[in-house]
Formats: C-alpha cells, sequence, structure tokens
C-alpha cells in the first residue's frame, strides 16, 4: 500500500512471516512508469524454548548402588594396604 496526501508521501511495509522478509514501496514514479520495491531480510527471531528429552532407565538404582559398593570398596583397600605397609614398617624397624 502507497499513500500520497497533500504532496506527501506514506508506504505501509508488508511482512511474509514464512520466508522472513519485508516488502516496501519506496517510491513511485508515474511519469517513467516505474515502481521501486524495497525488500527486507528480517532477521531469525532468538529460540526462547530449549528442549529437553527425559529418558526412564528401569534399572538405574542397581548402577547406582554398584557404584556406591564399588567406591566403598575402593576406599576399604586403601585403608587396609595402609595399614599392611604401616605393620610391615614396624616389623622391620
Amino acid at each position: 500500500m502507497f499513500l500520497i496526501k497533500d504532496g506527501t508521501s506514506y508506504d505501509f511495509n508488508k511482512d511474509v512471516n514464512e520466508e522472513g522478509l519485508r516488502f516496501r514501496f519506496s517510491n513511485i514514479l508515474p511519469k517513467k512508469d516505474k515502481l521501486e520495491v524495497m525488500v527486507y531480510q528480517k532477521p531469525l527471531p532468538e529460540k526462547k524454548w530449549i528442549v529437553f528429552k527425559a529418558i526412564k532407565f528401569p534399572y538405574i538404582n542397581f548402577f547406582w548402588c554398584g557404584t556406591i559398593v564399588m567406591t566403598i570398596g575402593f576406599f576399604m583397600s586403601i585403608f587396609r594396604r595402609n595399614s599392611e605397609a604401616k605393620r610391615l614398617d614396624k616389623k622391620q624397624s
């Protein structure tokens, strides 16, 4: 749409949201039988949502129990080796 009122021209833009474009008549030249059209590419809007997908693992509790048992066993072995090393040091002295 282009409006000429009292010798002043007014233009209105039209958006094509599917393509991200904006069209605007910038000038009409009736003597040359021409029309100037400006085309703008609108920047893509930022995505406002983050989508997460939750997956249920039915036996995840067994995994965590096994991890805890292995960690406890690891620390027990370190403690046992340290105590054995101290006993050997006392016997050698």
